[in-house]
């Protein structure tokens, strides 16, 4: 890809564009990085104990940061264009340097390719890939790499799938909904601070809340603050995500 990062000096704010696509865009302004945010901190929230974990796409690396700070994670992140990687460097103050921390390793690789011949199952898959606009993408939404990424799930694993409602428009984000839930016994859907995009969360046992967890969880230093910045100060705030059983 022809990749830049673009600074706007104004507001500090910095887009990552590819081929001319804005991907991303980080902010220190609340819901503007946000959404990255909840993509890491929801599903590591909801699952009581995540291990092994792995991240499709790497984009800024928000959402790979938030996921290396949560303890005891070991973690995946896969990358199509290594020369995404070099752009880290530009996100650092928001993706908590993450290419540099010994529980996070990176492998340059389609998706779909990595957990063909890949032989660890995961607590929590997370799929942030482009949108299926871009060519080649789509495969990522099919009921074969769902099938494919289920099988690659511990029994009380979960599958976040990102859902940007605004670029796929209300046909493909149903049917891509639908094909989710065919595969997937359990289905959730969750927000993300913006109502442009939400989470799909699959699993084979149903999401519990689990109030404890996060309270023990709040006494990590490092999460609370990321909480702190999502205004999640509470048990309460963090149910909030939650929009809909499938």
């Amino acid at each position: 890809s022809t990749i830049s990062v673009v600074e706007d000096k104004e507001s500090g704010n910095r887009t990552i564009y590819m081929d001319g696509f804005s991907t991303a865009t980080v902010s220190r302004s609340f819901s503007g990085s946000t959404y990255m945010q909840a993509m890491g901190f929801v599903p590591m929230t909801l699952h009581p104990s995540p291990k092994n974990v792995l991240v499709i796409g790497f984009g800024t690396g928000n959402t790979l940061g938030i996921v290396s700070l949560f303890p005891n994670a070991n973690v995946h992140g896969v990358e199509i264009d290594k020369n995404i990687l070099k752009f880290s460097k530009w996100f650092s103050n928001w993706n908590h340097d993450v290419l540099q921390r010994p529980n996070t390793q990176i492998f340059v690789q389609d998706g779909r390719a990595f957990l063909r011949w890949s032989n660890t199952r995961y607590d929590v898959i997370i799929m942030e890939p482009m949108s299926p606009l871009q060519a080649g993408v789509v495969n990522l939404y099919s009921k074969e790499f769902y099938d494919l990424a289920l099988n690659h799930l511990k029994q009380d694993g979960i599958l976040v799938q990102w859902l940007p409602l605004h670029l796929v428009g209300p046909e493909d984000a149903r049917s891509i909904t639908y094909t989710f839930h065919k595969v997937f016994p359990e289905f959730s859907v969750w927000n993300s601070f913006l109502t442009r995009i939400v989470m799909l969360v699959g699993s084979r046992k149903p999401v519990v809340l689990d109030k404890k967890h996060f309270e023990t969880l709040m006494d990590n230093a490092e999460i609370q603050q990321i909480a702190k910045e999502m205004k999640v100060s509470s048990f309460l705030d963090f149910a909030d995500f939650y929009i809909t059983e499938g």
